[in-house]
């Protein structure tokens, strides 16, 4: 069974970030630890920063009614490709344009 994820500085800089580009691209997320376990959990036991939880929005995860809402997927994928582009930059700058 794996473990929860770590919270750790860099992590928390990493969620900023990611919360900084979701406003700029006009949506928002929050960050929260659920103690839930996912393949992160594995990267913050190590010391490197991780974010879980970043897909498209939607529900009933693993069960036959699982859902997804398809107006999500667009500007979580902008929200990933902001991360992307912003982790070698020291000021984290992002532009939408």
């Amino acid at each position: 069974m794996k473990a929860p994820m770590v919270l750790t500085p860099e992590s928390q800089k990493l969620a900023h970030q990611a919360q900084q580009i979701a406003n700029l691209l006009g949506f928002s997320i929050n960050h929260v630890l659920t103690g839930g376990a996912s393949d992160a959990s594995y990267a913050t036991r190590f010391g490197v920063p991780a974010l879980d939880g970043l897909g498209p929005i939607g529900g009933r995860d693993h069960s036959p009614d699982e859902y997804l809402v398809l107006s999500s997927v667009s500007p979580r994928v902008a929200l990933l490709a902001g991360l992307i582009t912003t982790l070698g930059d020291p000021q984290g700058n992002f532009s939408p344009d």
